[in-house]
């Protein structure tokens, strides 16, 4: 069900905040560019950040002076949804509409806190307009393909993301698995893979794409590319034990022990060169275990010559 407008309810990870007042000062717009960084893809909560508090105590002294001013109650709006204030950014917005109906911000704000509330039905078309207005923004154009994805709107999802990404100078790896997942989750592995990949191809070796790709070649049965995917993370990790055994229990599956036992005999040794103050570490002690127990089984399965 959709999460309610409730005070302080779930708190969901609002992405990057853009200036949401377009008319706004230069001076306010300076200061909206400095919070922006402090809400990049992790909840906030409530205290959690001064500047916050303090622009919405002087946002309502502004407001409290010039009380038809629309681009203060859209700016306040923006910073209470920041802070998970669901009820008090959509009384902002309503107030802002009634003086200002016209008001360019509105949608994209609007947008934004229905989409981080569970009413992407709601978000969406807020979103919409707004990208058609500003089709290079890539915080809406983002918004846009969460609520479809939210929607399950399947076929639009992939093209959504792809714009999303497109629009932004500098994508991080979480715009591509978000991209790619939504992908996955909609029955488009072969894409989703190729998101992944063009991820690579953009920001250079990234764990965290390489590791999904593995986990996408796993989840459908392709066993043969999901080790060749293993064998890049491999080589490419300073410390390959974790992605050896997991080769290995790939390729015990694929009826290959001898190959199996040969990717955990390495990962024995890599473990071994560790200094033994770090062998010590209770993880590591439980992963030589499984690599042990695993060889020891496969080694005891083997035919004698």
């Amino acid at each position: 069900m959709p999460a309610p407008l409730l005070g302080r309810g779930a708190r969901s990870a609002p992405a990057r905040k853009i200036p949401s007042v377009w008319t706004a000062s230069s001076a306010r717009l300076a200061l909206l560019l400095v919070l922006a960084p402090l809400f990049v893809l992790v909840p906030c909560p409530a205290a959690a950040h001064p500047l916050l508090e303090d622009r919405i105590a002087r946002l309502t002294r502004a407001i409290e002076a010039d009380p038809g001013e629309a681009a203060l109650w859209v700016e306040r709006g923006d910073c209470y949804r920041l802070d998970g204030l669901w009820e008090l950014a959509l009384a902002d917005y309503v107030q802002a509409r009634t003086l200002d109906p016209e008001l360019d911000a509105l949608d994209f704000s609007l947008g934004w806190l229905y989409l981080e509330t569970g009413r992407a039905d709601k978000a969406l078309p807020h979103l919409d307009r707004f990208v058609a207005r500003h089709p290079e923004q890539p915080v809406a154009l983002l918004g846009r393909a969460r609520a479809l994805a939210a929607l399950g709107r399947a076929a639009e999802v992939g093209p959504a993301y792809g714009s999303a990404v497109d629009a932004m100078r500098q994508p991080k790896p979480e715009h591509y698995l978000e991209w790619s997942r939504a992908l996955a989750a909609a029955g488009e592995h072969d894409l989703a893979l190729a998101v992944l990949d063009a991820g690579a191809a953009r920001l250079g070796a990234i764990s965290s794409l390489a590791r999904e790709a593995v986990e996408i070649e796993e989840s459908r049965g392709d066993l043969e590319a999901a080790v060749v995917r293993l064998d890049a993370l491999i080589a490419d990790s300073p410390r390959p034990e974790t992605w050896l055994l997991r080769k290995a229990e790939m390729l015990e599956q694929m009826g290959k022990p001898d190959q199996a036992r040969d990717a955990l005999r390495l990962a024995l040794g890599a473990l071994e060169s560790r200094p033994p103050s770090r062998r010590s570490v209770p993880a590591l002690q439980e992963l030589e275990a499984r690599i042990r127990e695993t060889l020891g089984r496969l080694e005891q399965a083997a035919p004698l010559d």
